[in-house]
């Protein structure tokens, strides 16, 4: 992985082994585009059918492009692990001033602590529906989303 140890081994490794766990296909440092010219995300989960990017950050600077490459690679979910709640309500207010042509209506996005995803991870909470739904229904309101990760 790309990142250092503090991204690699503290926020995406127990996200990664979670995921095995529970038998999902996970892809790190997944290439986008040609020759991984248009980057990477950290972690790519094929899910019930579903793909769903994870990206650690540390700071809100690069969530807009975290949002592009998620949306290039089709996915219905995009989960931030933030190391914290303050980089986590940062990364929040950096999603809500995101324009709305920035996004793409059918990904979801959430900002988690690593404990909180952990935890929504080991419930079942955050592969669960609507995010295979997601697929069906053609978009995604925010009312959703919010049901969906509480």
């Amino acid at each position: 992985m790309k990142g250092q140890f503090a991204h690699n081994q503290l926020l995406i490794a127990p996200i990664v082994t979670e995921l095995r766990r529970q038998g999902a296909t996970v892809f790190c440092e997944h290439a986008i585009g040609p020759r991984g010219r248009g980057g990477s995300v950290d972690v790519l989960v094929i899910h019930n059918g579903c793909s769903i990017v994870f990206e650690a950050e540390r700071s809100p600077d690069r969530v807009p492009r975290d949002v592009e490459k998620a949306a290039r690679l089709g996915s219905v979910l995009l989960v931030i692990i933030a190391p914290n709640a303050e980089v986590a309500k940062a990364v929040q207010r950096k999603l809500d001033r995101l324009r709305a042509s920035e996004r793409s209506p059918r990904l979801l996005i959430c900002c988690l602590t690593l404990g909180v995803a952990l935890q929504r991870l080991r419930n079942g909470s955050l592969l669960k529906s609507p995010f295979n739904d997601a697929e069906t229904s053609g978009h995604l309101t925010k009312k959703t989303t919010h049901e969906a990760l509480v």
